[in-house]
């Protein structure tokens, strides 16, 4: 139980459990989504097994950013089931890399987290976890010389279906007047990041990314930009064909994210905060606010000191020394100020 909480001066807060439950089972499928990967099931020898193997490689590189990292951790054909909390075979229509729809038989492997979290500590590589942050995706194409915002349906849902593989939270702007007054193509084109700041206010999300397709020889090219904790990035993603080169683009993203996000699982330290939550007016505000730090990964204990007209002082005991990392990650509390004690204060966004 990570939280107990005494809450004799906070009588605004009655009936918070109730509104606390809502929260409860979403975060926790979103978890296990993470550990879930598929493989396709062929008619080859031991397909099964192949299949279990590509399910594994899919969720290792989506915690880990790193491709290979099966083999690192000495995982094969005859020890994987030792990994496997359940398995379901599904029919899905798979976007391939050639743009084209296919019908295809999958393996659907949930593994067990701690079991493969213990497997990555061992080998000292470093997870990027469940707190995953909000990528506002701008995106444009160049077709016959003629410059658009992305609407193309295949393309959308190639968008879609990487992102649910690596395991990115994309969101995609509406495109209305209110968001083309503040940019416009060319500074997608560009990669001119700051003028994508309104827009991260206006949906939420922490991370700013400008696609920029366009042809190149007989092939497409991705120029890709984002913006990471303030931190500029530009490459160039070339693929045979348009999903092909976006789908680079993402495993690009996916591998900046991790960089730095990811956390040292050996990094068993634990230390006590003081953490001031300010700026808080009814319960709702308060039920998210409990539950997003109860969802973090590096705390293991909160518990409520104090209980004021506006302001809630909770002692938290963490793993590791990231907090403000993290909390800079779900867009949900914002922090204001830092003491010299250590104490962080914070309020809703």
């Amino acid at each position: 139980m990570k939280t107990a909480l005494n809450l004799k001066k906070a009588c605004r807060v009655i009936g918070l459990g109730i509104a606390l439950s809502a929260f409860g089972p979403a975060q926790a499928a979103f978890f296990e989504a993470l550990y879930t990967g598929e493989g396709v099931l062929t008619q080859q020898d031991n397909a099964q097994t192949k299949a279990q193997l590509a399910a594994l490689e899919n969720v290792l590189f989506r915690l880990t950013g790193q491709w290979q990292t099966r083999e690192r951790l000495a995982i094969d054909g005859d020890n994987i089931s030792g990994l496997i909390q359940s398995q379901q075979m599904v029919e899905r229509e798979w976007l391939n890399l050639q743009g084209e729809l296919e019908t295809q038989l999958r393996l659907r492997v949930e593994f067990d987290a701690i079991a493969l979290d213990q497997r990555l500590a061992q080998a000292r590589l470093r997870r990027w976890g469940r707190e995953r942050v909000s990528v506002l995706t701008w995106a444009v194409i160049e077709q016959a010389f003629n410059v658009r915002l992305l609407d193309d349906p295949t393309l959308e849902r190639a968008l879609r279906q990487w992102a649910d593989v690596y395991g990115l939270d994309l969101v995609r702007p509406l495109g209305d007047a209110m968001d083309l007054a503040q940019l416009d193509l060319a500074d997608i084109r560009g990669g001119f990041l700051d003028q994508a700041e309104p827009g991260l206010a206006r949906y939420g999300a922490g991370v700013a990314l400008m696609l920029d397709l366009r042809p190149r020889g007989s092939g497409w090219s991705v120029r890709a930009f984002w913006r990471i904790d303030g931190v500029d990035e530009g490459q160039v993603f070339d693929g045979d064909t348009q999903v092909e080169a976006l789908v680079d683009a993402l495993e690009g993203l996916l591998q900046a994210l991790v960089q730095r996000y990811a956390v040292d699982l050996n990094d068993t330290t634990t230390q006590t905060k003081v953490l001031r939550l300010e700026g808080i007016t009814d319960p709702v505000q308060y039920a998210e606010a409990v539950r997003y730090l109860n969802d973090l990964s590096m705390i293991n204990d909160l518990r409520l000191i104090k209980a004021a007209q506006d302001e809630m002082v909770f002692e938290v005991m963490l793993r590791g020394d990231n907090l403000i990392d993290l909390l800079a990650v779900g867009q949900t509390l914002k922090v204001t100020g830092t003491a010299p004690d250590g104490a962080v204060t914070v309020r809703l966004q």
